[in-house]
């Protein structure tokens, strides 16, 4: 369903619980999540966690609940050495489209190449849509 078309319908008497479309009800109408770009990257730095890559979540409208989701890390060619693990639930507050969470990198005085590792943007309800790997490098 085209998330623009959809109107957040919790807490109506008609579709408690749902979406609508046009006024229908629409249980497959939830907003679509997704990363708002597939990559990015961030310098180390020489120490501590001060540096961050910053990955926005979007959602297709606002709804006027919170919207849940679930971020994780994977390594890749950096490891958990290297950044801040994440495995954690966050939400996009009532009445916003799109959130903005931090991954933390964690500096070295070690001289390497570019290196890199996954988060994954996982979601229940609502639906995922889009893009839900980002590729951070460091």
């Amino acid at each position: 369903t085209n998330g623009a078309s959809c109107q957040d319908n919790v807490g109506s008497s008609s579709c408690t619980g749902s979406w609508s479309i046009g006024g229908s009800c629409a249980a497959n109408c939830a907003p679509q999540l997704s990363f708002s770009a597939t990559s990015g990257s961030s310098p180390e730095g020489n120490s501590g966690n001060t540096n961050y890559i910053q990955v926005t979540i979007q959602q297709a409208f606002a709804t006027s609940s919170a919207v849940t989701y679930h971020l994780k890390t994977d390594p890749g060619t950096a490891d958990t050495s290297d950044y801040v693990a994440v495995d954690a639930d966050a939400t996009i507050p009532a009445g916003q489209v799109s959130t903005t969470y931090n991954i933390y990198i964690k500096g070295d005085t070690i001289s390497e190449p570019d290196e890199t590792f996954t988060i994954t943007l996982t979601s229940t309800n609502p639906v995922l849509s889009g893009s839900n790997v980002f590729t951070a490098t460091i």
